[in-house]
């Protein structure tokens, strides 16, 4: 099973922030490799990025899962609200 997730538009990825095994490919896509995900299971997979100009919301609409059987899906996009003053945002990709 594959998760993927593009790094959203005028954010940059912070090196070694993703969780759960999350690699960076091609400069701008997430990848994580799942062997197995049992019925019913959940994980959640993330990532950090810093945000650049004056942005007021990140926009998280690239991101998927694919599964050896063939299987596909694409998630629905995910608005964050940007709150300046020194505390991190985190994006979420959530896979049940």
């Amino acid at each position: 099973m594959g998760i993927t997730d593009v790094v959203p538009v005028n954010t940059t990825y912070v090196a070694n922030s993703a969780t759960g095994g999350g690699q960076l490919s091609g400069g701008n896509q997430m990848r994580w490799t799942i062997p197995v995900l049992e019925p019913g299971d959940s994980r959640t997979f993330g990532f950090r990025v810093e945000i650049g100009g004056s942005e007021n919301q990140v926009v998280n609409d690239r991101y998927g899962v694919t599964s050896s059987e063939g299987a596909f899906d694409i998630g629905a996009p995910v608005i964050t609200a940007i709150q300046r003053g020194g505390n991190d945002t985190y994006l979420p990709v959530v896979l049940k």
